[in-house]
């Protein structure tokens, strides 16, 4: 076991170039990658608490219409808000001009049309080519739709609620 060890010893501090040895150079290849390590995990947790501190927004909007977003953001590769506010008349699409703007390229410009009317809220599929569901139920015309309905664009969902009973 001894000469083992003396191979050993032979081999790290042997000078690969100048008074640089395979110790030195296996020290600090191990010293970078456990910098590297801590990084990643710093890293992670920063990003853990940013998702958390981003599901608190909007909170007191509970008083009026929202979409809440169900779909866990971290496995979307697109831009969306945990809660879109809504009002009496909304497009919901990728487009800039639609009240509900999500950004993934599954969607149409002009995607969904939600709205009021006489005090209850109707849902609309605008043409869009990947279809919105209700409740799993495809949209083919407007259809009313009510608190804790779920729907569905593509590969996200939301919750849709009216803000009165929110429970």
């Amino acid at each position: 076991m001894e000469r083992i060890l003396r191979i050993i010893e032979k081999l790290f501090y042997t000078n690969l170039v100048g008074e640089i040895n395979l110790y030195m150079v296996t020290a600090n290849v191990f010293k970078y990658l456990f910098v590297i390590i801590v990084l990643y995990f710093v890293y992670t947790i920063t990003r853990m608490i940013y998702l958390d501190i981003g599901q608190l927004r909007g909170v007191g909007l509970k008083r009026s219409p929202y979409l809440q977003l169900i779909t866990r953001r971290e496995n979307l590769r697109y831009h969306v808000q945990n809660v879109y506010p809504l009002k009496r008349d909304n497009i919901i699409g990728r487009g800039r001009t639609a009240q509900v703007q999500i950004t993934s390229p599954f969607l149409s410009k002009e995607h969904a049309h939600l709205f009021e009317e006489e005090g209850a809220f109707y849902l609309e599929d605008l043409h869009s080519a990947n279809g919105t569901l209700l409740n799993g139920e495809l949209v083919e015309e407007p259809v009313m739709i009510h608190s804790k309905d779920i729907v569905t664009l593509v590969d996200v969902e939301f919750l849709f609620m009216t803000g009165e009973d929110d429970g």
